[in-house]
């Protein structure tokens, strides 16, 4: 049998490989694009999402507030637990920062699985717990920058007088941000 990839998530630690295969196989890979979203804020729960390869953000973004950046999931880790847990609505946006793959739990099958292994439930809400103390400490924390935060996240067409059009994703307008670092190429003769 071939090693399952749940093996190399801590919360699973110990479980049965032949468990851990027969939960895998109920889940779906999905390969996505650099900056892809895959679920928004308010969204519906569905699954527990595990990453494979590259990097996901989860951010707090709220219309009319700066972006936060809440944490960086890197392969190996997982996120999506405390909608999962507790049947809720998505409270924040995960987004890919490159091309990456995931694995998508559905929550029923999570659920069934964490009825047999208790030990799984009580590591997946210790993590939540963990992760929501690290957060409130963060927005407790005093703030040592001295500019504003301008963050926004939007595809655009560039378009400089006489210039071709170059394309381009906005995401960091602070000073120091992305924006500052965009040039542009100019045909214009």
């Amino acid at each position: 049998m071939a090693a399952s990839f749940l093996r190399e998530v801590t919360i699973f630690e110990g479980i049965d490989e032949r468990r851990l295969a027969e939960l895998e196989a109920k889940g779906e890979e999905r390969s996505l694009g650099a900056h892809h979203v895959i679920f928004q804020r308010d969204d519906p729960c569905d699954g527990l999402y595990l990453v494979k390869s590259v990097v996901v953000v989860i951010r707090h973004q709220v219309v009319g507030q700066p972006i936060e950046r809440v944490r960086d999931v890197p392969p190996g880790d997982l996120f999506g637990e405390v909608e999962v847990l507790d049947g809720s609505r998505r409270q924040f946006q995960a987004r890919t920062l490159g091309p990456t793959t995931l694995l998508r739990l559905p929550q029923n099958s999570v659920w069934s699985f964490l009825t047999s292994y208790p030990l799984v439930e009580t590591r997946l809400r210790t993590l939540s717990i963990y992760r929501r103390t690290v957060r409130l400490h963060s927005l407790l924390a005093p703030s040592t920058r001295s500019d504003p935060r301008i963050r926004l996240d939007r595809e655009v067409e560039l378009r400089p007088p006489g210039g071709r059009a170059v394309n381009a994703r906005i995401e960091d307008l602070s000073h120091g941000g992305a924006w500052r670092s965009l040039t542009f190429e100019s045909n214009a003769k």
